[in-house]
């Protein structure tokens, strides 16, 4: 139980069900062996942020870990959102479900990530709240997505919390009635 295979999802509709034709992500449970096996483990020594280390491949490891150590009665894998299309991929780091309701969670390593994947899939599915995990701040926004010549500008609402609060989501979400 120590590597787990994570599978995507192409539809963002309830009951969630991977797609196990498209490829899966190999995720290993422990941050350490994680570290070990990319050859990082020296960088902790040096005056570098956390959120920096390995283009915020870590940051989405450590969130993945809060993810499934939540769910206590059964082990359920955190699924991902992709969209494969010729020259137009994308791809949403989590998606969360909870009670009825789907969300897209991106986990963004630096202050300059954008959320083009993110806005993508709002764009195709109707999503009214989407979650960012990153280093900054708890922040609720009414937010827009960019508009293009395919589609004009979508509504929807971002919850912004800081890495270590990915455990804790689902209480995020009750506190602001969402």
């Amino acid at each position: 139980m120590l590597l787990y295979l994570r599978y995507p999802v192409t539809r963002m509709e309830l009951p969630i069900s991977p797609d196990k034709k498209l490829k899966p992500r190999l995720q290993i449970l422990d941050s350490g062996l994680m570290n070990y096996s990319v050859g990082i483990q020296a960088e902790y020594f040096q005056d570098i942020r956390l959120a920096d280390i390995y283009r915020g491949i870590l940051a989405e490891q450590m969130v993945w870990q809060e993810m499934l150590s939540q769910n206590r009665r059964e082990l359920k894998v955190p699924l991902f959102w992709v969209r494969e299309k010729k020259q137009s991929n994308a791809e949403v780091d989590f998606v969360y479900a909870e009670n009825s309701r789907i969300l897209p969670v991106e986990v963004k390593s630096g202050k300059d990530g954008t959320l083009r994947s993110l806005h993508q899939l709002i764009y195709q599915n109707d999503i009214p709240l989407a979650i960012r995990l990153y280093d900054q701040q708890y922040s609720l926004l009414d937010a827009v997505t960019p508009t293009n010549t395919i589609s004009p500008g979508k509504k929807y609402r971002l919850l912004s919390l800081p890495f270590y609060c990915a455990g804790k989501i689902g209480e995020y979400l009750s506190a602001i009635n969402l």
